[in-house]
């Protein structure tokens, strides 16, 4: 059975890795105008993240996408691997490393 959330219940729920580094928080959702799908987050990224530290930015906030985002419950988990694998070279949401 599918279990859906509502935005508002989203927003402000702590983000923490599948390492149990602590990301950062959800500030707000982004959604392709087109298909209407949710394509990422935007969140308040917890200084000391080192993942957090490879996503795009947008002013003082991040974007994390939205296939990252394994499970919501209490808190967001995102997958570790996604984020500082080498997939993450291949996404147009994680800054470039040289």
């Amino acid at each position: 059975m599918t279990v859906y959330a509502l935005p508002s219940q989203l927003i402000g729920k702590k983000i923490y890795s599948t390492d149990g580094e602590e990301v950062g928080q959800i500030e707000d959702l982004l959604l392709d105008e087109n298909t209407g799908n949710l394509e990422s987050a935007l969140i308040s990224p917890n200084p000391e993240s080192t993942l957090a530290d490879r996503l795009v930015s947008e002013d003082s906030h991040k974007i994390l996408p939205y296939s990252s985002i394994l499970s919501v419950k209490q808190v967001v988990v995102v997958d570790s691997r996604t984020l500082k694998g080498a997939a993450v070279e291949d996404s147009p949401y994680l800054a470039r490393r040289t």
